[in-house]
């Protein structure tokens, strides 16, 4: 529920990151890029999954070059 209209939260607000009532959309919101609350749950859901694969690579490229750094020096 909006706290400050008492209505369901059914949009998503991408300008701000933030859900909003239909109101909210008509009051403060009125020239931002506004979606139905399923795509914007679909659109943040994408996003997160892509920097989760990105940092879980940087990690495992680190844990290589840690095993790297610490094998024995053949010479």
């Amino acid at each position: 529920m909006c706290p400050k209209h008492d209505k369901p939260l059914e949009l998503f607000c991408k300008t701000d990151q933030t859900c909003v009532c239909m109101l909210c959309t008509v009051l403060d919101h009125k020239m931002h890029d506004v979606v139905p609350l399923k795509e914007g749950y679909e659109g943040q859901k994408a996003e997160l999954e892509t920097e989760i694969q990105q940092m879980i690579q940087k990690r495992q490229l680190k844990i290589e070059e840690i095993k790297h750094s610490v094998e024995p020096q053949v010479t």
